[in-house]
């Protein structure tokens, strides 16, 4: 349990705050529902978010090297088939 409830707080905290470079997660969230969920690239800026602190990878990461989100395709993918499981 309390895996699953410190990944409620940093969603809470870490993306749901986000507001970096123009790029303001709340606004962009609104902007991705409003379209009709097809605007994929709001799925992948958070995933960039999540995994390495910047909605427009490559970053800059913990070692001062550009890095690229990991599974990037993989979590798309579900992202998807959770929206068609929900018939959104």
């Amino acid at each position: 349990e309390l895996q699953w409830m410190v990944g409620l707080f940093e969603w809470a905290d870490r993306i749901q705050t986000y507001n970096v470079g123009g790029w303001n997660y709340m606004e962009k969230l609104k902007a991705f529902t409003d379209g009709g969920y097809k605007d994929f690239a709001f799925v992948d800026a958070v995933s960039g978010i999540l995994n390495i602190g910047c909605h427009d990878p490559p970053c800059v990461g913990y070692s001062n090297a550009f890095v690229q989100p990991h599974n990037k395709r993989d979590r798309n993918d579900t992202f998807q088939r959770m929206l068609n499981a929900l018939q959104v």
